[in-house]
C-alpha cells in the first residue's frame, strides 16, 4: 500500500497538467510552451509511474512467483536506474540548501527562468524516494524466495572428510569477510548498469523530442555520449542475465534428480 500511495502525487500532477492545469507551473516556465510533445511525455511518464502499482502486486501476491523472470526483473532494473540518482541526489541537495548552499534557489530551478514551483520538487521527489525504497525492499524479499538458491549453499553439504571442520570454519570466515565487498560489487553491477542505460535512454529521448530552445538542446557529441552510456549499461545487464540463466540451467538437473530420488523412495 505504501508503494501504491507514493504514486498518487506524481500521477495526479501529470494528469492535471495533461488536462491543461497550471498547478505548480509558474509564469515563464518552458513547460507552458511544451505543446503536443510535452503532452505525450506526460502521458508516458504517468504510465511508467503507474507500473509501480503493477510491480507491487507482482511482488506481494502468490501468482507473482509464476510470472516470467524477464517480465519482472526488467521493469525493476529500469526503475532502479531512473530512481536511484534521484534518491541519492535530492536528499543531499536538501541538506546543502538547509546549510545555506546553492544560492538559496530550490532544487531544479534554473538560473534564468523558473521551471516549477519549489514545492513540486519536494512532493514529486519525495514520492520517488518512497517508490524506490518500498518496491526495492519487496523485490529483495521476492528475489530471495524465488532465486535465492542460485547464490546460496549450505556448509553442511561440504564432503565429510578429516578436514571438514577446518573447511567449514574457513568457509564461515571467508563468507563473513566477503559479505561487504560482495554486496558492494552486486549493488554496483545492478545500479550502475541501470543508471547508465536508463538515464542515457531517457536523455536521448528528451534530446530527440527537441524540447526547449534550440540553444538548450544537446549537441551531437552529447547525444553520442548518451547512446554509448545506454549501450554500456545494456551490455552489463545482458551479461548478468546470461550468467544467472546458466546458473539456473546448471542447477535444474540436480533438482530434478533429487525429486526423482524422493519419489522413488
Amino acid at each position: 500500500m505504501v508503494a501504491i500511495a507514493s504514486c498518487l502525487p506524481y500521477v495526479g500532477l501529470k494528469t492535471a497538467w495533461t488536462a491543461g492545469s497550471r498547478l505548480g507551473i509558474p509564469d515563464g516556465s518552458p513547460l507552458l510552451d511544451g505543446g503536443p510533445a510535452l503532452a505525450v511525455a506526460n502521458g508516458a511518464t504517468v504510465l511508467m509511474d503507474g507500473s509501480v502499482v503493477v510491480l507491487a502486486l507482482l511482488l506481494t501476491r502468490p501468482w507473482g512467483l509464476r510470472v516470467p523472470a524477464w517480465l519482472l526483473v526488467l521493469p525493476v532494473w529500469v526503475a532502479s536506474g531512473l530512481l536511484l540518482p534521484i534518491m541519492m541526489a535530492f536528499p543531499v541537495q536538501l541538506v546543502v540548501r538547509l546549510l545555506g548552499g546553492g544560492g538559496g534557489r530550490p532544487v531544479g530551478e534554473g538560473s534564468s527562468e523558473p521551471f516549477l514551483d519549489p514545492w513540486v520538487f519536494g512532493v514529486v521527489y519525495g514520492g520517488f524516494i518512497v517508490q524506490g525504497l518500498a518496491p526495492g525492499a519487496l523485490f529483495a524479499l521476492y528475489a530471495r524466495e524465488r532465486w535465492g538458491h542460485l547464490w546460496r549453499g549450505r556448509l553442511r553439504d561440504l564432503p565429510e572428510t578429516p578436514t571438514a571442520p577446518a573447511l567449514r570454519a574457513t568457509a564461515v570466515a571467508a563468507a563473513s569477510a566477503a559479505l561487504v565487498p560482495g554486496v558492494a560489487h552486486l549493488v554496483l553491477a545492478w545500479c550502475g548498469s541501470a543508471q547508465m542505460a536508463c538515464w542515457g535512454g531517457w536523455m536521448s529521448l528528451a534530446g530527440l523530442m527537441g524540447a526547449g530552445e534550440a540553444t538548450d538542446r544537446p549537441t551531437a557529441a552529447t547525444m553520442v555520449t548518451y547512446a554509448v552510456q545506454m549501450l554500456a549499461g545494456a551490455l552489463v545487464v545482458t551479461l548478468g542475465a546470461y550468467f544467472f540463466a546458466e546458473r539456473a540451467a546448471a542447477s535444474a538437473p540436480s533438482a530434478r534428480g533429487a525429486l526423482d530420488e524422493s519419489l522413488g523412495s
